[in-house]
């Protein structure tokens, strides 16, 4: 009689969260919409939803969505390093 014992733990069961959700909960974590945060990362609209968005070939060179990444860690007192 063979009876499986082990115990599944639901973290496990869960998909890694997507860039564009991480992202966007940090700009409404900071209490901002998209016109309000592209005013604080000095970025216009267009760039803060590409970026939501996970369009990155629409986006510059790699040096800048960095730059533009690390904006978003500020806004939710995460160290982008």
């Amino acid at each position: 009689m063979d009876t499986d014992t082990t115990e599944t733990n639901p973290e496990e069961n869960k998909s890694p969260k997507q860039l564009r959700d991480l992202l966007k909960s940090y700009r409404e974590n900071a209490d901002m919409d998209i016109s309000q945060a592209a005013d604080t990362l000095c970025l216009t609209e267009g760039t803060v939803r590409l970026l939501e968005n996970e369009e990155f070939d629409k986006l510059p060179e790699a040096p800048y969505l960095r730059g533009y990444l690390r904006g978003y860690a500020k806004l939710a007192n995460v160290n982008s390093s």
